[in-house]
């Protein structure tokens, strides 16, 4: 067997120097081109229609032959030796990253033969270097010398040379010299064209996107042009670069723009030296960190200061829950070779309320097994499909399409878009008295003035969060003939308006308390539009109320026989309700409920922290598998027999 050596093999598509790009002259319909790098990756690799100024479609204008099946392997990524053209071309660019070169017994034979040249030239220059040294009279020579000196001054103090008799003498090594440094220069400059990718596309961006200067990432649609890319948008995946430029879209723009794809780029602000950047959103740069689990991944680069990023754009990451990334779309199903997850793998057919009635779905683990959540992304209903509330009142299940952006973020792909609960609605829930009991929720008002968030009674015992305001929204009368302002609007006399105050009330011993809440350190209480996290738990002779990452704390009595009563939004005002929990028998901690509040997870059945691998079907009477038929299954289950002792002698 012959062992295949490889020039500047790159398996793990990393090293950026394996990128390139080529020019292809009068390409003939249907011939199999080769290109200038033996072993080449489909994945990334784009053509370019100089005369047309448009990029060709794979599969449509253009196709891979002749796959390596040794590369394909050892990279896991697509191969291929040439490419076969549909059509008739004139000019092409060819940008592609190489997997290697093969070399070949002749190309030993050539860097042997040139080595030994290399050293017949270096053997000479010495001799001649030594005669130079020891001759005095080539360091006394004048006009009059004879050839076969090497330099001659005149009184001018300039140099006269005599007719050379080998490659070696001042004229020509001139010579060679200026044509070194050419050839050098050159290839410093081809080096930088490999590391800095530059593609001339057209970009046609929404007008009035952005007025500001800004770098932007692009991608390659089917269409042949080049857009601005989102990671929310799968067909956004084809990233080409990110502009060489920073640039504005104050209109419609639809011209070349360069690109890179491998180099450093200078002009940022902000960043922060050693950290990798992802592609965002709107052709901008995000963390990964900040990239929500629906977003697919693609790296641009890392920053080596706070103004300069090291670009070397990569592929789709594949997913590490939901698998998705590098897989081809085949004619009747995604084509991969492996499936591979760094954290979760679920693969199901379920629908999401199929999941969480089996425990199949995965978030923060209920706090016990008497733990009843409502999620609201398919019904009213708890995690079993069972009634788990009164709820009276205008509503609807309502996402971002309804105007209620969502906080929490799915721990796994769900078949169903998260939603929340919306309206004008109350929830009640009332459950036997305890001395260990949570309930937990997220929150959103709507409108800034007098209204009732919540009141837990426990039996004689009330807690009631609310919002006020000095004034209500506006008068339809001027009180004492006098307005609030000087204008009126329709006949309404508008009130100042003035900031809410959020204010916790307590009746204990048949007196009224109460004080206002100042959160996270800020100078005022809940603000209209945003999400807000609250948990009501008792741990015996305490009462905890927590509100994001504040924790508020109240002496009750323990051993109180009368049920828990959870009133939320009694004054019916316009607010959205979302993971709504209750256990009746477990208090939660306030550190759990912090690290809820900073993850924004949901509540599930198994443990987000585990690497779990779930296989889930929607029907198991449909599911089929040949698995149990396998050597390694029959042993296993002998081995459990064995170990248990069943039957007397297993």
């Amino acid at each position: 067997m012959s062992t295949r050596i490889l020039f500047d093999a790159d398996p793990d598509k990393k090293n950026p120097e394996n990128l390139t790009s080529e020019e292809l002259f009068d390409i003939k319909k249907d011939a199999a081109i080769s290109l200038t790098h033996d072993i080449f990756y489909a994945d990334g690799l784009t053509v370019y229609d100089v005369e047309k100024k448009s990029f060709l479609k794979p599969e449509v204008d253009y196709g891979f032959v002749f796959q390596d099946t040794i590369a394909t392997e050892q990279s896991a990524w697509p191969c291929y030796r040439n490419l076969e053209f549909y059509n008739n071309y004139n000019l092409l660019r060819v940008d592609y990253r190489v997997y290697g070169d093969i070399l070949t017994a002749a190309d030993f034979n050539n860097i042997q033969k040139t080595t030994t040249e290399t050293n017949i030239l270096v053997t000479e220059l010495e001799k001649i270097q030594s005669h130079h040294i020891s001759s005095k009279a080539a360091h006394q020579a004048t006009i009059d010398a004879e050839p076969d000196r090497i330099v001659l001054r005149n009184s001018r103090g300039t140099f006269n040379v005599s007719e050379p008799k080998s490659d070696y003498e001042p004229s020509i090594k001139k010579e060679m010299d200026q044509e070194t440094w050419e050839r050098e220069n050159t290839d410093q400059n081809l080096q930088e064209q490999i590391n800095t990718i530059r593609y001339s596309v057209f970009a046609n961006v929404i007008p009035g996107e952005t007025t500001e200067e800004e770098f932007k990432i692009l991608y390659l649609s089917f269409d042949g042009k080049a857009y601005v890319a989102s990671n929310t948008e799968k067909s956004h995946k084809s990233v080409i670069g990110i502009t060489l430029e920073p640039i504005s879209f104050n209109g419609s723009t639809d011209g070349e723009i360069e690109v890179i794809k491998s180099g450093q780029l200078i002009g940022f602000s902000g960043l922060i030296p050693g950290a990798s950047y992802y592609l965002g959103t709107n052709g901008g740069l995000a963390l990964r960190e900040h990239i929500p689990s629906t977003s697919f991944k693609v790296f641009i680069g890392v920053a080596s200061s706070d103004d300069t990023l090291e670009v070397n754009i990569g592929n789709v990451e594949t997913d590490p829950i939901s698998g998705s990334g590098n897989v081809e779309l085949g004619l009747e199903s995604l084509e991969v070779t492996q499936i591979y997850s760094r954290d979760k793998l679920f693969i199901t057919n379920d629908t999401v309320q199929g999941r969480r009635q089996k425990k199949l779905d995965i978030g923060f683990s209920y706090l016990s097994e008497h733990s009843q959540v409502a999620h609201f992304d398919t019904d009213e209903f708890d995690q079993y499909g069972e009634p788990m509330f009164t709820v009276t009142g205008e509503r609807i299940l309502a996402n971002e399409q309804q105007g209620i952006p969502i906080t929490l973020n799915n721990s796994v792909p769900y078949v169903t878009d998260a939603k929340a609960l919306y309206g004008k609605f109350r929830l009640q829930k009332t459950f036997p008295a305890s001395d260990l009991f949570a309930i937990d929720f997220w929150m959103n008002y709507k409108q800034n003035a007098d209204q009732v968030l919540f009141t837990l009674s426990m039996g004689s015992d009330i807690f009631q969060l609310e919002v006020t305001e000095k004034e209500p929204p506006y008068n339809t009368e001027k009180p004492d003939g006098i307005p609030y302002n000087s204008i009126p609007t329709d006949g309404i006399w508008y009130n100042t308006p003035e900031p809410g105050r959020t204010r916790l009330t307590r009746f204990h011993n048949n007196i009224w308390t109460s004080q206002d809440i100042i959160l996270d350190g800020g100078d005022g209480g809940f603000e209209q539009d945003q999400w807000y996290h609250i948990g009501l738990c008792k741990n015996n002779d305490t009462l905890f109320i927590y509100i994001n990452q504040n924790v508020m704390q109240f002496p009750v009595q323990s051993g109180n026989q009368e049920a828990i009563h959870i009133d939320v939004n009694s004054t019916l005002g316009d607010i959205a309700i979302d993971e709504f929990m209750v256990d009746p028998v477990t208090a939660e901690d306030f550190e759990r409920f912090k690290t809820i509040t900073v993850k924004r997870i949901p509540w599930a059945s198994l443990d987000y922290k585990e690497k779990w691998t779930v296989f889930n079907v929607d029907d198991p009477s449909f599911f089929k598998t040949n698995i149990f038929q396998s050597a390694d299954f029959k042993n296993a289950v002998m081995n459990i027999l064995r170990e248990e002792n069943l039957n007397g002698d297993h």
